[in-house]
């Protein structure tokens, strides 16, 4: 794949990235009716809450892999020896760290404190197992998940990019299937947790053995490592750490700052908007993953220009699809999520409105994000996620009374706003301010303007009445007028790479 071009590079990838996409939407889509259905939406909250504390137990490890990720990117085209030994380090520290979060949800479930983490009553985690649930998924994660995650890392230079995404499409194919059969006879969480747990190491073990096999040149992955170089870049990987815990927050903590702030009967609703709207992110996510490897290599040789042209192509490629998307499916949106959930949960049209300008937020600083993350800046990265908690959790706490669950819609708006536009931008002239050089002002104006409007009908329907009809008929002439100007304002080389991408498409599918 190295000799290819960067346009079928990119449609590959794409590719195989939106079958992965498909299989993820598919697996919500269908999963939550039948979750619903067979355990009803308290119960579904309970696993929900259980997962989410699950996914925050993982955090240093999961701080410390994306920075090893990132470093590996960059030595494997620069030095290998030095890979290797990043390799064998990392893995011998994240063994160490995941050892210690095993200890931390022991000592959670001994101390009958899972209750204050989680936020659920001591008599639903005992009645349940709860706990028992979590120390299994913890074990597997410990032995086998945290040090794949670092062999996994050395797929992405190594030019194996679709193959990782072809084992994460196996794995959720066997999980959807696993939790269908455990809903429909009645498999209780602690049922879901011991074959979660086995199933994972299943295609863990599977995935190590294909690396072993695939690149024998860098086994055995921890031969090189030593314990002095892994715990130096431990401490440079402590601002990311800090950084992944406040992702964390954001994301899997917010569930249960809803259900400690409200109660855990909104999660249901919540989450299942939230999976609806963030689909619209997944062009974005696809795109990026397939033009990071590109960035890198723009990066490492100082060609900042290309590094903005494929910023603009984001702004402009997923800017278009992403929020097209949104206002095109607002007229239905609601008899979807109606039949989607089989009438059990309630559609809420203001926080789908406050969640899809949210979206849109996040889309317009994907591009500049990942680009901060690829290079393991980790200054930027970790103002970024702290400047997102802060301003979620603090507006939301604030607007809680008067707004109700509507106030996480508006803190994740607010933070997407200062995470997502603010601060990427300051930090990434920053980082171009050595090349003499910035981001086009006028192309910064011209994407933001899209998510600004979603924004505006997202806060008037907090306080009146919106109809979704009536927002499309006006938003789609707006945008069709604001991406052709865009498309004309993007430069020759950009235009030329989609056009290239379109050609390849075109030939893929025998489109004459």
């Amino acid at each position: 794949m190295k000799n290819k071009s960067m346009e079928h590079r990119t449609f590959i990838n794409t590719a195989v990235g939106g079958l992965s996409f498909l299989v993820t939407m598919g697996q919500s889509i269908i999963l939550v009716p039948i979750l619903l259905k067979y355990w009803g939406s308290t119960y579904y909250g309970l696993w929900l809450m259980a997962f989410a504390g699950f996914n925050m137990l993982q955090t240093l490890v999961l701080g410390f892999q994306n920075f090893v990720g990132n470093e590996l990117n960059v030595m494997y085209h620069s030095d290998l020896e030095l890979f290797k030994k990043t390799l064998g380090s990392g893995l011998r520290i994240v063994y160490l760290v995941g050892f210690l979060e095993f200890g931390f949800c022991l000592f959670l479930v001994i101390s009958g404190n899972l209750s204050n983490f989680l936020s659920i009553p001591n008599d639903l985690i005992a009645k349940h197992r709860i706990g028992l649930g979590l120390l299994l998924l913890m074990a597997m994660w410990w032995t086998l998940g945290s040090g794949c995650g670092i062999i996994s890392r050395i797929m992405m230079p190594a030019g194996l990019l679709c193959e990782n995404i072809w084992f994460d499409i196996l794995a959720k194919l066997v999980q959807f299937a696993l939790f269908v059969v455990i809903a429909v006879y009645g498999g209780s969480i602690l049922a879901v947790c011991i074959s979660y747990a086995i199933v994972q190491s299943i295609m863990i073990l599977y995935r190590i053995w294909y690396l072993r096999f695939k690149l024998p040149q860098f086994f055995p992955w921890w031969r090189h490592g030593d314990w002095h170089y892994g715990f130096h870049i431990l401490r440079k990987s402590l601002m990311l750490a800090f950084n992944s815990i406040f992702t964390q927050l954001s994301n899997n903590g917010l569930l249960i700052f809803i259900s400690a702030l409200f109660t855990s009967a909104v999660i249901p609703s919540f989450t299942t908007l939230r999976t609806l709207i963030n689909s619209a992110t997944t062009v974005t996510n696809i795109l990026m993953t397939s033009l990071l490897p590109d960035m890198m290599r723009f990066h490492a040789t100082r060609d900042i220009e290309k590094i903005k042209a494929v910023i603009n192509a984001n702004w402009f490629i997923s800017g278009l699809c992403v929020n097209f998307c949104i206002i095109i499916l607002l007229p239905v949106i609601e008899k979807i999520y109606n039949i989607w959930t089989k009438g059990i949960l309630l559609f809420n049209g203001p926080l789908f409105l406050l969640l899809s300008a949210t979206i849109s937020l996040t889309n317009f600083g994907a591009g500049l994000t990942t680009y901060l993350s690829g290079i393991n800046d980790l200054r930027s990265q970790t103002y970024i996620a702290a400047g997102r908690f802060g301003t979620l959790f603090i507006v939301a706490y604030l607007l809680s009374r008067q707004f109700g669950i509507l106030s996480v819609g508006i803190g994740l708006v607010v933070s997407e706003l200062v995470a997502s536009v603010v601060l990427p931008i300051l930090f990434v002239n920053r980082c171009f301010a050595v090349s003499m050089t910035s981001l086009s002002k006028r192309q910064i104006v011209l994407a933001i303007i899209p998510p600004t409007l979603l924004l505006s009908v997202g806060l008037i329907s907090t306080v009146s009445s919106v109809r979704l009809e009536f927002i499309t008929l006006v938003m789609v002439p707006t945008f069709i007028v604001l991406y052709y100007i865009n498309w004309m304002w993007l430069n020759t080389a950009v235009k030329d790479k989609i056009a290239g991408f379109i050609v390849v498409i075109m030939h893929k599918f025998a489109i004459r």
